[in-house]
């Protein structure tokens, strides 16, 4: 099973209550996030003090998360760069809610707007599951992790990218508690 390295929070509803949670927890990574609709990047450059004390949500650009995680789900080729894997556990009904947004395209002024809108009678909460996780992705790169070494440190104890073997903890005997 795989640490909980980030997580990014939903302050939408119960707001107050998210950043109280979360402020106490930002030395673990845990975020009160905020979707923001447009043409803004996944994750703030810098952050504010105001992001770091809890007092305002990380703002996430939820229309570039959506397109990229809908690049990535077209990529068939398992083992290459952005290629997603599922756990095989999965129904139908998760991929429905995966794939329960599509990018509409309306033009005001004659100029192009790009959304994404939900379909209708169909949930989209895998989808935004996604998002906020694809977010604490970016959270963590601009925090410093790099992405392939990462995996190279994965690969190197003998886990498979992605994966990583739980370490035990060191058990010290003494002789003592041998035969008695």
């Amino acid at each position: 099973m795989l640490p909980v390295a980030a997580c990014c929070i939903d302050s939408g509803y119960e707001s107050h209550a998210v950043y109280d949670f979360c402020r106490t927890r930002y030395h673990r990574r845990v975020f009160a996030v905020k979707g923001q609709g447009g043409p803004h990047p996944v994750w703030p450059k810098k952050p504010t003090a105001k992001n770091i004390r809890g007092e305002r949500p990380w703002m996430v650009g939820t229309d570039s998360a959506k397109a990229t995680i809908m690049g990535r789900l077209r990529n068939a080729q398992p083992g290459t760069p952005g290629h997603s894997h599922f756990p095989a556990d999965r129904q139908r009904p998760y991929f429905e809610q995966l794939l329960g947004e599509v990018m509409v395209t309306t033009y005001s002024k004659g100029q192009p707007i790009r959304e994404w809108r939900p379909k209708k009678g169909v949930r989209h909460e895998a989808l935004d599951a996604r998002v906020y996780a694809y977010a604490a992705l970016r959270a963590l790169v601009s925090m410093g992790l790099v992405l392939e070494v990462e995996a190279d440190r994965n690969a190197a104890q003998g886990a498979p990218v992605g994966e990583q073997r739980p370490t035990l903890p060191r058990v010290s005997r003494s002789r003592w508690m041998v035969d008695r």
